[in-house]
């Protein structure tokens, strides 16, 4: 078993305001460097102008944030708004091999199910390059039952090179830039044990978080 909560070094309330008593809260997760924490707050913003009416918590799992920008997140304000931050340590790493292309933030998706289970049933993880243009109210009505994760098939030139390299049944092979996540399962299932251990092997992956996941999941 691996101990998650040594990959945090400090966890940060940034914002909270008062939930609306009558919704459900919906929790989002981002990941991300400090290249990447103005879009990471576009993005945020995105989801709040696009949500007014719905309780969000967003979980924000940052690796090597500048005390600068970290200022300008906590000046992002919105009424039934929640954001927790998480910072990643040094204790996370990765083959090398895997994160040439891709910072080693990207993988931390993997071990944020784990470390939030006492938080929240299901995670809506969004890449934080993404922007938000219509309501996110009905995906915590999608059924999750016997489901890890909820994502959208990638395209098919990623289809074929994927699901021929790594055996996966063609179209099944998902994109991790969107997902909704059943926490209990993942759990269940040690969905992140057996990532981690795949990213660690010596294998070297194109799209390592994405194809492990991909590799884990659809078996």
């Amino acid at each position: 078993m691996i101990e998650v909560d040594k990959f945090i070094s400090k966890k940060n309330e940034l914002l909270s305001f008062p939930f609306l008593d009558n919704k459900q809260i919906l929790h989002i997760l981002l990941c991300f460097d400090n290249n990447y924490t103005l879009s990471a707050g576009v993005d945020i913003i995105s989801v709040i102008e696009n949500n007014l009416n719905q309780n969000i918590h967003f979980h924000l799992f940052t690796h090597n944030v500048s005390d600068e920008n970290r200022r300008k997140l906590t000046s992002i304000k919105a009424d039934n708004l929640a954001i927790t931050e998480y910072i990643i340590n040094e204790q996370f790493q990765i083959n090398p091999e895997n994160t040439v292309q891709f910072p080693i933030v990207a993988c931390v998706r993997l071990i944020a199910p784990m470390i939030l289970k006492e938080v929240a049933e299901r995670l809506l993880y969004i890449d934080s390059d993404t922007l938000c243009l219509n309501s996110l109210s009905s995906i915590i009505d999608i059924n999750l039952d016997n489901v890890i994760v909820a994502a959208v098939a990638d395209e098919p030139y990623m289809q074929k090179s994927q699901c021929d390299k790594y055996n996966i049944a063609f179209g099944t092979y998902f994109n991790s830039g969107v997902m909704l996540i059943n926490i209990a399962l993942w759990c269940k299932k040690n969905i992140t044990i057996q990532t981690l251990q795949l990213l660690n092997s010596g294998e070297k992956y194109n799209y390592p978080d994405q194809d492990v996941l991909n590799i884990v999941i659809g078996e």
